[in-house]
């Protein structure tokens, strides 16, 4: 277990790959680079406690120069040398990639933001630095609830239930955990989906290379019940969806999962398609839920075309956020305050 903040812990930084580098070629074509950071942990500690809503916070040094003073000289506090305490920027947000079970390191994955403060600090990390973390973030009274698929009665149970996760670019690092999380459960009692079908919309093909061997171990544990659906915005694809996330394609994943049009051939690969496979007839009434990763502006889009569908998010979205009401209270879901 990590710490909460304000108090972070140092981890050392184990190893750094490049995923995915950046391209030259000027927006809206090129892509960013994209690092993964592994992150030590004590040898027998994992987070296996940890939802798949749990975060981390980073902490970042302000300016280069290690950030700016304050106060006077002190014997410790930040990581630049003397001159006084350090202040930080705003603790900065990730999802852990790394399997939550694997004890010793976790892994952080990241997109590199021309000009981002945060990210472009990451980038410059090398093996032997150390990096300041906390977490899970969220209270447990805070964490955005699972609402699961309903009870029984209403037909439902005999009804496909389909999870849709929808990742815009690097949201991929965000989807993973739940997509990961909703397999393990398994379909029927076990309060799982019966099929996951993953959206990862990119810009370039490249881009897919983030989370793809993590995907990929998912896949072989899925027992058929995981598809992958890939679409690019910025480069033809063989064998992909062309364009950004629209209804007609949405509508195409859910049919094919509906429809348990899932099997691979070589038994439980990952299955890419753009088009409507299996029995249609079979797919005219899933339950559906929804995740939606990626942008605030992204996901707004995203469940803009979803509710045009007759997927409305306080209705259809697999986690709610949660309010907590200031000085306590009893929590409520976002829905149920509305």
């Amino acid at each position: 277990m990590l710490t909460a903040p304000p108090f972070f812990r140092p981890l050392p930084v184990l190893s750094v790959a490049t995923l995915v580098q950046a391209s030259g070629s000027p927006a809206p074509h090129g892509v960013a680079t994209v690092k993964r950071l592994t992150l030590g942990l004590p040898p027998s500690q994992s987070l296996a406690s940890w939802v798949p809503s749990d975060h981390l916070k980073v902490l970042v040094p302000r300016g280069s120069g290690g950030g700016r003073r304050h106060g006077h000289r002190s014997g410790g506090g930040g990581s630049g040398g003397g001159g006084g305490r350090v202040l930080p920027v705003k603790p900065r947000s990730y999802s852990p990639t790394s399997p939550r079970e694997r004890a010793g390191s976790l892994d952080l994955t990241f997109k590199v933001y021309a000009g981002g403060v945060a990210s472009t600090y990451l980038d410059r990390l090398c093996v032997g630095d150390t990096l300041r973390v906390a977490g899970p973030v969220t209270p447990a009274i805070a964490r955005p609830r699972r609402r699961g698929w309903g009870g029984a009665g209403g037909g439902q149970e005999k009804r496909r239930r389909v999870l849709g996760i929808v990742a815009l670019g690097i949201g991929i690092t965000g989807a993973l955990p739940i997509l990961v999380d909703e397999l393990a459960r398994g379909p029927g009692s076990g309060g799982g989906p019966d099929a996951v079908a993953l959206v990862h919309a990119v810009r370039a093909a490249v881009e897919a290379r983030v989370c793809a061997d993590e995907l990929a171990a998912a896949a072989r544990g899925s027992a058929n019940r995981l598809s992958v659906h890939r679409i690019a915005s910025g480069e033809a694809v063989d064998g992909w969806a062309r364009g950004r996330v629209n209804a007609p394609f949405l509508s195409s994943v859910v049919v094919a999962a509906a429809a348990g049009g899932l099997s691979a051939a070589d038994g439980g690969a990952i299955c890419e398609r753009d088009g409507v496979s299996g029995d249609a007839a079979a797919a005219s009434s899933p339950l559906v839920r929804w995740v939606v990763v990626g942008s605030k502006a992204q996901m707004r889009s995203v469940w803009d075309v979803l509710g045009g569908m007759g997927y409305p998010r306080w209705s259809t979205a697999l986690y709610l956020k949660t309010i907590v009401p200031r000085g306590g209270g009893k929590a409520v879901s976002a829905a149920a305050a509305k």
